[in-house]
């Protein structure tokens, strides 16, 4: 009984330890959620093998606990952390699958969901996700036809070089009128030119081209695949965004797995039509509030009026038309960039 009572404190505890990890680090509702139920069935266990919890506190020798006196090596950050507790969960369902009669295997269904949720939990916590994306952060989003219109850098890789060398951290593609070979072809290159400045290179709604050309992400739109969907299909090591309008969305993507929102517009654009009213600087406040990871605000954003994005307390902008018109792209984004930065 003894035995049984310090595996499954021993348990309980560590179940905790990585459902705090999961809520107050990883900012996932799914995988603290998850834990949460672990160490409630966890704590319901003892039902399945006929121990109650009045008899296992009956059993309890805390003082006489020879080991009690151990002192525990410290941990060297959070990934240290949680593999430590994930190896004590599953060594104490080991130790209560030995000593226990255990017909309805509880513990056994138990060890196993820990390998799951380890698998999730660290993959996580071993992906660094770029600094960038907290900000401050010009993300210029980019289509072919609009650099193409340009007097000068009309090619799309010279007008990339030049938006990411006026302090771009992310350069997202937007094509929506290219074959699947025309697209990928473009965004090999266009990857080349991120890598080797330094900045994160997102495709939007093509989880496909993504991966095949590894680029930093993917970003999808209320209209496409979920932030959830896209997870699924781009695996743990690459960065999800996902296009927001309102705190429910915001909320539903975090949820889902976003590693940042864009929302808006704010102000009325005329890049994207159909993405309903301005919601304005105001209502991006709230916006940041509901939400667990970075905020780019977007829509109608210029050099004009990204200082109401600033006093927002928002530092991450998404832009189009005002890199795309400007006379000088990568003086534009230096300046909207500084503004950030106050």
């Amino acid at each position: 009984m003894r035995i049984v009572d310090a595996n499954l404190n021993r348990a309980s505890e560590a179940a905790r330890v990585i459902e705090d990890i999961a809520r107050f680090h990883l900012s996932s509702a799914p995988l603290a959620g998850e834990s949460k139920q672990l160490r409630h069935d966890i704590r319901e266990a003892p039902t399945e093998i006929g121990a109650s919890r009045a008899a296992l506190c009956q059993a309890r020798d805390s003082e006489g606990d020879v080991a009690a006196s151990q002192v525990r090596s410290g941990r060297n950050g959070l990934l240290s952390v949680a593999t430590a507790n994930f190896s004590r969960l599953q060594e104490a369902f080991r130790v209560l699958e030995e000593v226990s009669h255990d017909p309805s295997k509880v513990f056994s269904d138990l060890r196993y969901r820990t390998y799951t949720l380890e698998k999730k939990v660290i993959r996580l916590l071993a992906r660094r996700k770029p600094e960038v994306l907290a900000g401050p952060c010009v993300c210029v989003i980019v289509t072919r036809q609009m650099v193409a219109g340009r007097a000068a850098l009309s090619d799309p890789m010279e007008f990339i070089e030049s938006v990411i060398a006026g302090g771009a951290g992310m350069i997202q593609l937007r094509e929506k009128s290219l074959s699947d070979r025309e697209f990928k072809e473009y965004a090999a290159a266009a990857h080349q030119v991120t890598s080797k400045a330094g900045a994160l290179l997102v495709v939007n709604d093509r989880t496909d081209i993504a991966c095949a050309v590894d680029a930093d992400g993917v970003h999808v739109g209320q209209d496409d695949l979920s932030a959830e969907e896209a997870r699924r299909i781009v695996g743990d090591d690459m960065i999800v965004g996902a296009s927001t309008h309102s705190e429910e969305e915001i909320r539903r993507a975090c949820l889902a797995g976003a590693d940042y929102v864009g929302f808006g517009p704010v102000f009325e654009t005329e890049t994207k039509k159909g993405v309903g009213p301005a919601v304005s600087p105001d209502a991006l406040q709230t916006a940041q509030k509901a939400s667990s990871v970075p905020v780019y605000a977007i829509g109608g954003i210029g050099p004009e009026n990204v200082c109401h994005i600033r006093k927002a307390g928002a530092r991450c902008i998404a832009v189009c038309g005002a890199a795309v018109s400007a006379d000088d792209p990568a003086a534009a984004v230096a300046g909207m960039r500084d503004t950030l930065h106050k």
